[in-house]
């Protein structure tokens, strides 16, 4: 585990890769300080999540640190409109885009032929410009 670990922070695709740059005083050396302190992502949060804590049951707040665990925490799923209104504007934003659309048309169109599928008539583009004509 501590070749993913060291690669993952380092940016090292693969074990294989990171081996080839170490020799084996270099990877005693790593595991050794691995011994001694682990060299994880997950320990950093864990440790984050204490001090957070910590932070939190200092005004007065009955927490644990399970509830500041990445891992631990259950996320609320919310409507595209609780995330509009909890967003500055959010509402308007989205008013302002929908009354654009609607101004061109539900399909997103303006109305205008675009001059690169069909004539009126049922002639393609190629058709319409080898008689000369536009569509």
């Amino acid at each position: 585990m501590l070749l993913f670990d060291m690669c993952r922070e380092m940016g090292i695709p693969h074990p294989d890769y990171l081996l080839q740059k170490l020799n084996s005083r270099q990877l005693k050396e790593w595991q050794q300080v691995n011994a001694k302190r682990p060299f994880s992502r997950e320990i950093d949060l864990y440790m984050m999540a204490r001090l957070t804590a910590m932070v939190a049951a200092s005004t007065g707040q009955k927490v644990t640190v399970e509830q500041f665990l990445p891992w631990k925490v259950k996320h609320k799923k919310h409507t595209p409109e609780q995330l509009l209104s909890a967003m500055p504007g959010g509402q308007a934003a989205m008013q302002e885009l929908l009354d654009k659309a609607a101004e061109k048309g539900t399909d997103g169109s303006s109305g205008k032929p675009d001059n690169h599928d069909e004539c009126s008539d049922g002639r393609g583009d190629e058709e319409a410009d080898a008689d000369g004509q536009d569509c």
